[in-house]
């Protein structure tokens, strides 16, 4: 039999007359809200305690003993569980829907967050909870971010484009470090990587000192950059790329399930979707050398995404032209990569 706390009800403007039979007292002249949103949380309720989850892979959550899921038949909607005996107690008016799925543990919560940008929840012990969400589906790399004490200083990607005489890249990272996170600032390094282009004399210098185990700043200032980050702040990037790779998967998941390569608004969310799909390679390159076992722990990640826009790029009436510089560049290294080329590697 279905239940509610009556403070679930409360927070609606409800009142439960019986719970067992699930009848209910509507407040005067507000039946018709009242009875949407309590069928709504019926089918949330149904959902979260019946429905299948697949784990959101977030340390930062972990961390702080909030285990995350999400639905698997309903985007959006995301399942919290407290592992530490603390109570889960959510901010009034901060979700469309939220429910609890045993009214004597509270510290499980589910939330349907389809049509909001932002949850607002409280731990017994004290910690408040502000989240802020982007779109109208859960993006975890944002909650990740929202969670993440770690600050990183963005690179000095300007000075580092000047010296190999690289002025689109010099503008194009700029908007990178113009956000000013740990995510951004990371991948701007990451990028400057992946994109820079030497001219030939620069490639030889490179290419000797490495052959005699020299490290110049001048000619890798980015693996520089990212050697001097501590442990931590290794740890904060390696948390928000599996964030932004769950986040990146549901945003897949929609665009192969509306394959219309003829409209213009399909192509250009393909073309979102690449874009981030190659900053998390980008990421995984720079990550290889400071982290290894938790790029290995990213693959399968990675590789399970892949899966999908191979499948989604393979059902294309006719392979999508490269228009952006960007990917244009990554493509002659990696040409086969279905965000860049769309064919199967």
């Amino acid at each position: 039999m279905t239940q509610f706390e009556s403070d679930d009800f409360d927070a609606r403007g409800l009142t439960d007359s019986d719970l067992d039979s699930e009848t209910f007292v509507w407040p005067d002249g507000e039946a018709a809200e009242a009875s949407k949103i309590a069928g709504a949380a019926l089918g949330l309720l149904e959902l979260c305690s019946q429905g299948r989850f697949r784990t959101v892979n977030l340390p930062l959550m972990d961390r702080i003993g909030v285990h995350v899921e999400a639905s698997l038949e309903r985007r959006g909607v995301v399942r919290m569980t407290s592992r530490r005996g603390v109570d889960i107690e959510v901010a009034s008016g901060t979700a469309t829907n939220y429910v609890r799925l045993d009214p004597s543990d509270r510290g499980i919560v589910g939330f349907d967050l389809s049509a909001e940008r932002r949850i607002a929840f409280t731990l017994s012990d004290g910690r408040e909870i502000d989240v802020v969400l982007k779109g109208d589906t859960a993006t975890f790399r944002t909650l990740a971010e929202s969670l993440s004490f770690v600050q990183i200083d963005p690179p000095d990607v300007a000075a580092w484009c000047e010296a190999v005489g690289d002025s689109w890249l010099r503008n194009y990272l700029s908007s990178y470090v113009a956000r000013q996170d740990p995510w951004h600032a990371a991948l701007a390094a990451a990028l400057f990587l992946r994109l820079r282009e030497l001219t030939l004399d620069q490639t030889r210098v490179a290419a000797n000192r490495l052959v005699n185990g020299e490290r110049d700043p001048e000619a890798d200032p980015a693996l520089v950059w990212m050697s001097r980050l501590t442990s931590a702040q290794v740890s904060g990037v390696f948390n928000l790329a599996l964030a932004e790779a769950d986040s990146l998967i549901g945003a897949l998941e929609d665009l192969d399930s509306q394959v219309d390569d003829d409209s213009d608004l399909w192509r250009e969310t393909l073309h979102s979707v690449s874009v981030r799909r190659d900053d998390l390679e980008a990421i995984a390159s720079v990550l290889r050398g400071r982290a290894p076992l938790a790029v290995d722990e990213l693959l399968p990640v990675l590789e399970y995404l892949d899966s999908i826009g191979k499948r989604m790029i393979s059902s294309l009436s006719e392979q999508p032209e490269i228009n952006d510089p960007r990917l244009r560049r990554v493509a002659i290294a990696n040409p086969f990569a279905w965000w860049l080329r769309g064919e199967p590697t």
